[in-house]
């Protein structure tokens, strides 16, 4: 193999495709090598003839840790060639992933150490996820998906995650359209919704609006979110969460149905998940955004903002990246602590700290609001 590396190499530079294409392909079919040497054979198949070499070199190396060992010595020395993985379909950048990730762990250590293997391999990693990571197709989007999905790839979840954002946005930069005339008119005579970015601010604006009426109107409407002893008249406790919501989409629906927006409990997004409230215009053809509620109480508060909305309902094509995520306020005395900081003593507050949980981006997409249901003192 010290002789057959350089050997690949050099022929991956100087021959054209089709002539190595007929070497690999009849050096494969003689069948006469160890395990190691078709794992170069196959990988330098794989970087002129992706699609037709991609099955094979997965299914050669399976499970083998050894043999996925061999694949990332080949793939180590990048000198060779420019970066190998622009020019590799996004299905072959996840299958490297695949393989070469789980004996690579994303950690490194502390102080002077001396760069292995391992560590090389980790940085090819990390190379082939950022490629993914910057690719704005929809096939990238999947892959990244189905690696999240991988319980092997564990270790690798957090850079994963980061590159799948990373991916959200630069795939709406790409796919952005400006408005036509007609549509800008529209909106600004404060009509129909004319895009995602419109419908949530409309949405957010009349959220806003129920959730001022909610805490100071005269007609006391925080306490249709508490459960009531009638024996005495006397407000007992909040009210679970699908009641709470419920309550809120009865006055949502009739204003934003004055504009024929639809909204609708549990709306279904990819994977049969379902959000809290899906607002809609346009039926399957418009677009939509989704609104995740939570308690004050609930044990996935500050988290459910990134694992829940942004991760599994705003990549939906219709959304765009656009979420609302809606937190009632009831007091925060069984509030799950913040990872930093005190628990917040006010719904301004706890909405001002949610929103900080927000990078840059996800902040121009992402609106947080929390309705102050607390008993008045």
């Amino acid at each position: 193999m010290n002789v057959l590396d350089p050997l690949l190499k050099g022929a991956l530079r100087h021959l054209d495709g089709p002539t190595l294409a007929a070497i690999v392909s009849a050096r494969l079919a003689q069948g006469s090598m160890s395990a190691a040497l078709r794992v170069y054979w196959l990988a330098c198949g794989l970087m002129i003839a992706p699609h037709g070499y991609e099955a094979l070199l997965a299914a050669h190396i399976g499970k083998s840790k050894t043999l996925a060992a061999h694949l990332g010595a080949f793939l180590r020395d990048r000198e060779w060639r420019p970066r190998a993985s622009d020019n590799l379909p996004e299905s072959t950048l996840a299958m490297l992933i695949e393989l070469l990730a789980p004996g690579s762990p994303p950690e490194r250590p502390l102080g002077a150490f001396w760069v292995s293997p391992t560590m090389q391999t980790v940085e090819q990693v990390c190379s082939l996820i950022d490629a993914l990571g910057g690719n704005p197709s929809e096939a990238a989007r999947l892959e990244l998906e189905r690696l999240l999905t991988m319980s092997k790839l564990e270790p690798w979840h957090k850079r994963l995650r980061h590159a799948a954002q990373v991916q959200r946005i630069a795939r709406r930069k790409a796919c952005f359209q400006r408005l036509e005339v007609a549509e800008v008119c529209r909106t600004l005579a404060n009509r129909e919704p004319a895009n995602a970015a419109d419908l949530a601010a409309l949405a957010d604006a009349h959220l806003r609006d129920l959730a001022g009426k909610i805490r100071d109107g005269s007609t006391n409407d925080y306490r249709q979110y508490w459960s009531l002893d009638e024996s005495n008249n006397r407000l007992l406790r909040p009210k679970p969460e699908n009641d709470c919501r419920d309550a809120l989409l009865s006055d949502l629906t009739e204003r934003l149905g004055r504009l024929g927006v639809d909204a609708v409990k549990e709306g279904y997004y990819a994977e049969d998940r379902r959000a809290d409230i899906r607002v809609s215009f346009g039926g399957a053809q418009g677009f939509n955004v989704p609104i995740e509620i939570k308690k004050d109480s609930h044990a996935d508060l500050w988290r459910a903002i990134h694992e829940q909305l942004i991760q599994r309902y705003t990549r939906d094509p219709g959304a765009d990246g656009f979420g609302i995520y809606l937190v009632f306020w009831f007091g925060g005395e069984h509030m799950p602590l913040p990872q930093e900081g005190k628990k917040p003593r006010s719904a301004a507050e706890l909405e001002e700290r949610l929103r900080q949980t927000l990078s840059v981006e996800e902040s121009r997409r992402i609106q947080v609001c929390v309705i102050d249901c607390a008993l008045r003192k």
